[in-house]
């Protein structure tokens, strides 16, 4: 009977009707969320996750290096502040309150000379505590002293003990704050025992930070100290004492309109065993660019020798390229340009002759005689020294 009389409401109300209906489907959604609401909530959902099962777990575990356990280092879940703990005497840690779901633990110690190790671990927990054991923590990697000799500087470093070792990438920087982003990565090794580098090609008078990374496959686990060393050389110019004949093959030799021959002299050293000897118009040119840097000063000196007559306006002439661009010239004079020089010259100081460079780039030396005979010794390039105070 109530069928027929709700059939028959309905047809004669078809629009009321039809609100009575969705009304009705709309109130059983409410009441079906409000039962699915405290459902969830006597079973103890976290809102935050929107996990049907997200009660608070433990999660536990001890943390080891060397086989021994470390104390007072921060343990956390997630990287958050309330997952965070320190592990006690036997290197043990419970942090409470986790939630169901997946989850990175983290641990990371340092030391006081900027080394440090870390180690991150991922967790699922589901419906029940999670025990995870000893996570190890490999030994913090000691970089050596930094040795530097002519150019270059000597890197190494004890091998790791991580058991999940994947590769180690050195990091070189010009200034203290290096790291895997502020540093140029200048060497990576995949073999354990691989433990030294020989950086080359670096600039006289710059001071080079070095650093070193442990990675495993899933990311860092740790980094060494930080070691630091200024490239202090003698000389920027191979065989600028001209002491050997065979110094000749790093230099182009340009015999001139005369054709001269560009000779080295060991009857005629300044201070060593020979100096470079050449005749009027003749001329050199340093083959092995020589890296400096930029926006620095630099001093070129040398020692100088002539006899007979000067035959232009200068007696030689010494010049800066890069490439095939001249940067810096220089007259080789010991009395002014364009007077006359009546008497040979024994051996004389010249320079220091000051210059820089503002591109990027090596540079090369040429060296031309406009005199009958030319002597040059003790050719030496260093970053610029300024003179002593009185």
């Amino acid at each position: 009977m109530k069928s027929e009389t709700r059939m028959s409401w309905t047809r004669r109300h078809p629009t009321l009707g039809r609100r009575r209906i969705l009304g009705s489907v709309w109130s059983c959604r409410l009441v079906a969320t409000a039962c699915w609401t405290a459902w969830a909530v006597g079973c103890g959902t976290n809102a935050s996750s929107g996990s049907p099962d997200a009660r608070a777990y433990r999660v536990t575990g001890a943390i080891v290096r060397g086989g021994a356990p470390v104390t007072g280092v921060a343990v956390n879940v997630d990287g958050a502040a309330n997952w965070t703990v320190l592990t006690d005497v036997q290197g043990r840690f419970d942090i409470a309150g986790v939630s169901a779901g997946a989850h990175t633990v983290g641990v990371s110690t340092s030391n006081d000379d900027g080394s440090f190790s870390e180690r991150r671990s991922s967790i699922q927990v589901t419906t029940a505590d999670v025990t995870l054991g000893d996570l190890v923590l490999p030994r913090p990697l000691a970089l050596g002293p930094a040795v530097s000799t002519a150019d270059q500087v000597q890197i190494a470093w004890e091998a790791t003990d991580a058991v999940d070792f994947r590769e180690y990438k050195l990091y070189r920087r010009d200034s203290p704050g290096i790291d895997e982003v502020a540093g140029e990565l200048i060497f990576v090794s995949t073999a354990r025992d691989q433990t030294t580098f020989l950086d080359t090609g670096l600039l006289a008078g710059k001071k080079y930070y070095y650093r070193v990374y442990l990675m495993n496959d899933l990311g860092r686990l740790g980094g060494s100290n930080i070691v630091s060393t200024t490239i202090d050389v003698a000389n920027l110019i191979p065989g600028g004492a001209f002491d050997d004949a065979a110094v000749l093959s790093g230099w182009t030799i340009e015999p001139g309109l005369q054709g001269g021959t560009v000779t080295i002299d060991p009857a005629a050293p300044h201070g060593g065993a020979g100096s470079l000897h050449m005749p009027n118009g003749t001329g050199v040119k340093l083959i092995q660019p020589i890296a400096i840097q930029t926006d620095v000063a630099y001093d070129l000196d040398l020692a100088l020798k002539l006899k007979g007559a000067r035959n232009n306006i200068d007696d030689g002439w010494i010049g800066v390229y890069q490439g095939d661009k001249i940067v810096a010239t220089f007259p080789l004079d010991v009395v002014p340009a364009g007077s006359v020089r009546t008497e040979d010259v024994d051996w004389v100081a010249v320079g220091p002759l000051v210059f820089s460079v503002t591109a990027e780039g090596a540079i090369t030396l040429r060296i031309i005689s406009y005199t009958d005979e030319m002597w040059v010794d003790d050719l030496t390039l260093l970053p610029h020294q300024a003179p002593a105070a009185p």
